[in-house]
């Protein structure tokens, strides 16, 4: 058998990726290492190994397309974190210190758009008083100087009467004057912050792009350097779990909303359904009540035209058919806004009299006149307690809705904080790992070690520990979720059969 050496070479078929181990292999079958041949591009450390991980990545990514399925099954080379953060450590540095300086732009933003609500809704009001102000200061001025236009009232107001009305008429015209002054004033104050509002917006607006642009691009890296699990740093695999989970609540709790809002609305629609019931079944009652079925009385009236219950069942057997279609249509909404939201409480019961127990039916339990009134009135008193059902599952709903709102707005900081953290771990590894292979800290590698949590006594221990270290990680994700939704909404268990005893959220 003749053995096929490989050649020195790589195969022109072996593709970007194929084409690093190649390399690899021609260097495990030379027998006599040559000092001047310098090293393959994984054993280069530093920024040198960036560079190369970088034009793998590249060559993989623009020969992904035309590669066969069978050689784009080899990954990509890596080099370990150590060497990668060489190479993005100033510009990891740069989009760092950029969001330091901006701040929180989004808070900011809304802050001062706040505020330019308040100062418009002042300013636009004050411009309405103005006017007032400004009539009621000129109506006061024509009047003291209406006083004085001709010599004989000046002659006149010299003394007596006249003399004190011009004095008042004087005042009054100051005084108006003065507080037109004085609100002129406080309106130029207010436009002018106005005018600084809404430049501090523009910039902010401006800034808030320019953030999210620097913090996509931060998250791009830290993607590329810590995505997945980092068995020497488990405090980012802590902190990147934190995050994942907060995530995931977020989404939990945004469908929950969603939930509640669609229940809500077919509860609503269930209302003029039940409207329509009442009403049928009161038509029914009050042509009871009018016969004399109520009080016993039909057949003392008019012996010959009341002597049979035929005119009862046809006046009310189509009101009890309609009533009958209706309550269907409003138990099949209710039963969809359940099967929307859990919390919704099981309908009280409510039935109608069957059409074949209607008087005068052949049926074995067929009742009279006087038994139709009395299951005409269950079936009412029924369809008023099913109304105060329907009014007070609306109301829970909207406090339930109102608890999620707030829950929403606190998750939003929390999810921005656990991002804040895992930022600030992530940074501080990349220093740390910087500072440990460059050399600037000749004996920082042990410090760095033990605050990061990389030393190898303890690396097993934390490792067993490592939420991100899981065989299910997307399942324990959710079931973590799940758990601290249920601890902020107090969502009912859905392991658990009872559907009528789940704890209020209000």
């Amino acid at each position: 058998m003749i053995k096929m050496q490989r050649p020195t070479l790589p195969r022109v078929y072996s593709g970007a990726r194929n084409a690093l181990f190649d390399d690899v292999q021609d260097l495990l079958r030379t027998e006599d290492a040559d000092p001047s041949v310098p090293p393959p591009p994984f054993v280069v450390a530093g920024s040198a190994a960036a560079l190369t991980t970088a034009a793998t990545l590249a060559l993989a990514h623009a020969n992904a397309g035309s590669n066969a399925a069978s050689e784009c099954g080899v990954p990509a080379y890596a080099p370990p974190l150590r060497q990668r953060v060489a190479g993005f450590y100033e510009r990891h540095t740069k989009l760092t210190d950029t969001l330091a300086a901006l701040g929180d732009v989004a808070t900011s933003l809304d802050a001062v758009q706040h505020d330019i609500f308040a100062i418009t809704g002042k300013v636009k009001s004050q411009e309405v008083r103005l006017k007032t102000l400004q009539a009621v200061s000129n109506e006061k001025r024509q009047a003291h100087a209406k006083m004085g236009s001709t010599l004989a009232k000046r002659i006149m107001n010299k003394r007596g009467t006249r003399s004190r009305l011009l004095l008042q008429a004087h005042d009054e015209a100051e005084q108006a004057a003065a507080h037109q002054a004085a609100h002129e004033a406080e309106l130029e104050k207010n436009r002018t912050a106005l005018t600084s509002k809404l430049d501090a917006k523009s910039r902010l607006e401006g800034d808030l792009v320019e953030y999210t642009r620097v913090a996509k691009e931060l998250d791009e890296i830290d993607r590329t350097l810590f995505d997945g699990v980092t068995p020497e740093f488990p405090a980012e695999d802590v902190a990147e779990f934190e995050v994942k989970v907060w995530t995931q609540v977020q989404t939990f709790m945004q469908a929950e909303s969603n939930r509640e809002k669609r229940a809500r609305q077919m509860l609503k629609e269930a209302s003029p359904l039940l409207v329509s019931v009442l009403k049928d079944v009161q038509k029914a009652l009050q042509f009871c009540i009018e016969s004399g079925v109520a009080t016993n009385q039909k057949y003392t009236r008019e012996l010959t035209t009341n002597n049979t219950s035929r005119s009862t069942v046809r006046a009310t057997q189509p009101l009890v058919l309609r009533a009958k279609t209706s309550s269907g249509k409003l138990f099949t909404t209710l039963a969809k806004a359940r099967g929307s939201q859990m919390l919704v409480g099981r309908p009280p019961e409510f039935r109608l009299i069957e059409l074949h127990h209607m008087p005068g039916s052949k049926n074995a339990n067929a009742v009279d006149e006087r038994g139709l009134h009395k299951s005409l009135e269950t079936s009412y008193a029924q369809a008023k307690a099913l109304d105060s059902y329907l009014k007070r599952e609306i109301a829970t709903s909207l406090e339930r809705q109102k608890k999620l709102t707030a829950e929403t707005a606190k998750l939003q900081s929390t999810v921005k904080e656990a991002v804040g953290h895992l930022r600030s771990v992530r940074r501080a590894i990349v220093t740390a790992v910087y500072r440990e292979e460059s050399g600037r800290q000749g004996a920082s590698t042990g410090a760095s070690q033990s605050e990061l949590g990389m030393g190898n006594e303890g690396l097993a221990a934390q490792n067993a520990r490592n939420p991100m270290i899981s065989k299910h990680l997307n399942e324990d994700l959710r079931k973590e979720a799940l758990i601290r939704l249920r601890r902020l909404v107090a969502l009912p268990d859905p392991e658990s059969d009872d559907d009528n005893l789940y704890p209020m959220i209000a």
